[in-house]
């Protein structure tokens, strides 16, 4: 830190500073964002296979009853 200082002055190093928060927050955003809908999607594909093999099961289970009829 003091080697920075050393070379760079206060201000210069105080806006930097500034630029790698703002950077770090925005990255951190993008990540934050990309993950959540990426999780979404998944849900949202476990709940449709879900969904299918739900109907698969009633289907089969009328298929089951219709033969014992």
């Amino acid at each position: 830190m003091s080697f920075i200082f050393t070379i760079v002055p206060p201000f210069y190093f105080k806006l930097l500073h500034t630029y790698i928060i703002i950077f770090f927050l925005i990255f951190n955003l993008i990540i934050f964002i990309y993950v959540k809908n990426d999780n979404m999607l998944i849900l949202y594909n476990k709940r449709r296979n879900m969904k299918a093999l739900h109907q698969n099961n009633n289907n089969t289970l009328y298929k089951q009853r219709a033969h014992q009829k």
